[in-house]
């Protein structure tokens, strides 16, 4: 029997919730955390549905009191049951001036069932607007341009979950949505998603589902996204790559890229490796060998630096400890950062002087350690709550 979840609940959260913050300045921790709404089985079980919420809080990372406070920015329906679940990024979709966020909510369609939709938060004021309506589509993994005058995202079908490629719209009101700039996967099982742009703002990083980080150029029409002109050319790096979102990072200076690949879903070889560019060579700056048991996971270029943050993570549930990793891209060094007993999400500090880390698995402690491994300190403790079960889908650093 399924768990069926109070409608009442959905409401909450239908449409987002947001606060402003005002004007703030200095370092801030910006996390993503996820609570799974629980429903009934007859009369008394009470389970976990598959549908969730997720709020954004943001967190001083220099607050000199013990515990720092937690601001929620905004709290919105993430999972949607049947499999649709937004896959928000959060570094990836601030504008640039630092000043808005576009999230993939659960929005309500006019016949009364849901799907995802974008909207636009603005972080000062709390103000809210939806920036799609197509009540046809689901619309998830968006991605700010680099210059903000472009926001990327994919779609797929309410109907049947199908593919509907890669979409581009204006982060201002009243501009139409234009695509598909990519065809839609024609494969049930495949969908495109979008990882980032790069530096240059001239392509976007995606994934078709293949296993590659692909990358494309949406302005093939002199500077305006296209969707009339001949097929876009699509060029890729070498390698299997893991399918999340954070599995790849980009900065400025060069090189530019840097990526978590392997030789096979499980088991196989497994490399960090960074290049200049999207068509550039590929060079190995870490590798483990045939280990089932570990990911590397989650490559972070520290702020001026060739330093790279990364993750050795256990790929089952209690089994082993996470190691926050140093690696420098210049000379292949290594080094153990600290180790965590529990899921890990990790990210550099804004100066590059520190790594903040959250463990997260029934509760979640947000962590920081100075880059030589001394001043470990506690910025943040949840405790458990008894409506939800609390993981962290997204994490990062910001300065105001």
């Amino acid at each position: 029997m399924l768990a069926t979840m109070d409608p009442a609940r959905v409401d909450l959260f239908v449409p987002p919730k947001t606060r402003g913050i005002g004007q703030l300045t200095g370092d801030w921790v910006f996390v993503l955390s996820r609570s799974v709404e629980f429903g009934t089985v007859g009369i008394y079980n009470v389970v976990p549905t598959s549908s969730a919420s997720d709020t954004l809080i943001l967190v001083p990372l220099n607050d000199p009191s013990p515990q720092a406070r937690a601001v929620p920015v905004a709290t919105f329906l993430s999972a949607l049951g049947d499999g649709i679940v937004a896959t928000n990024m959060i570094g990836a979709q601030l504008s640039p001036d630092g000043d808005r966020v576009v999230l993939s909510v659960g929005m309500k369609r006019p016949d009364g069932g849901l799907r995802l939709g974008l909207i636009v938060i603005d972080l000062a004021t709390g103000a809210s607007r939806a920036l799609t309506t197509d009540p046809s589509f689901h619309d998830d993994t968006p991605a700010w341009s680099p210059n903000g005058m472009w926001i990327a995202f994919t779609r797929r079908s309410v109907t049947d979950g199908r593919d509907a490629g890669v979409w581009i719209t204006s982060p201002e009101p009243g501009t139409n949505v234009r695509g598909p700039l990519l065809p839609p996967l024609t494969q049930a099982d495949r969908r495109t998603s979008i990882y980032s742009w790069t530096p240059d703002g001239q392509q976007l990083a995606i994934s078709r589902g293949e296993g590659r980080y692909e990358f494309f150029d949406p302005f093939a029409a002199g500077g305006m996204p296209c969707v009339t002109c001949s097929p876009a050319v699509v060029t890729a790096l070498n390698g299997t790559v893991p399918e999340f979102r954070d599995a790849v990072d980009w900065r400025r200076t060069t090189p530019q890229f840097v990526g978590a690949f392997a030789e096979g879903p499980r088991g196989g070889a497994q490399t960090i490796e960074v290049a200049d560019g999207p068509a550039a060579p590929q060079r190995v700056v870490a590798r483990m060998n045939v280990n089932p048991g570990v990911l590397l996971v989650r490559p972070r270029w520290r702020p001026g630096s060739d330093d790279i943050l990364y993750l050795e993570s256990p790929t089952g549930v209690r089994q082993g400890s996470f190691n926050l990793m140093i690696v420098s891209a210049g000379t292949g060094a290594s080094r153990r950062l600290t180790t965590a007993s529990s899921e890990v999400f990790a990210e550099w500090s804004p100066d590059g002087g520190s790594v903040v880390w959250l463990e997260a698995r029934g509760f979640a402690q947000l962590r920081a350690v100075r880059v030589d491994g001394s001043g470990q300190r506690v910025l943040l403790s949840g405790g458990g709550v008894p409506e939800a079960i609390i993981s962290t889908v997204d994490f990062g650093t910001l300065r105001f």
